[in-house]
């Protein structure tokens, strides 16, 4: 059955993909790759779109999509079509959130909301060697202005690193 779930029916158009495959994998080098697993993908002619669904104790409608979230959609992208499928340059973000009621007579009701994720970076490939380069240099030292830092010093001495 390739249809639609009915929460999202009429707000998106195409089909899933069947069969679903979630894990794709670039090889980059013979140290390195790039793996990613979508959550679920649409099929709207020859083209495929990657679906990555959220949750959100919150309505997420008023607020600005997070630019990791960004980074996901174009990754899935560039995962596909190193996997030689071809793409419709965007994603969907799905969002699922409760509805703000006193009523839980009927159930939990929960909002579904769909945002197009256009694509915003083709080279993909040129961000990976730069994660490659920070992975292979030294540690930086801890900064008195970074919060991860901070986190960090806090906590280094009740997780055994």
């Amino acid at each position: 059955m390739d249809q639609l779930p009915p929460l999202i029916e009429g707000k998106i158009k195409g089909k899933l993909k069947k069969p679903f495959r979630a894990a794709y994998f670039y090889k980059h080098n013979e140290n390195y790759g790039f793996y990613g697993k979508l959550d679920e993908c649409l099929v709207d002619g020859d083209f495929h779109i990657p679906i990555d669904f959220k949750t959100s104790s919150s309505d997420p409608r008023e607020k600005e999509t997070l630019s990791a979230y960004q980074n996901q959609i174009d990754g899935y992208l560039f995962l596909l079509e190193e996997n030689d499928l071809k793409t419709a340059n965007f994603g969907y973000l799905i969002y699922f959130f409760p509805e703000m009621t006193l009523e839980l007579s009927d159930g939990f009701p929960m909002i579904t909301h769909v945002v197009k994720i256009e694509r915003k970076e083709k080279d993909i490939k040129k961000k990976i060697d730069k994660a490659i380069k920070i992975l292979q240099g030294s540690v930086p030292h801890s900064a008195k202005d970074c919060s991860f830092c901070q986190w960090f010093e806090k906590v280094k001495n009740i997780v055994k690193m």
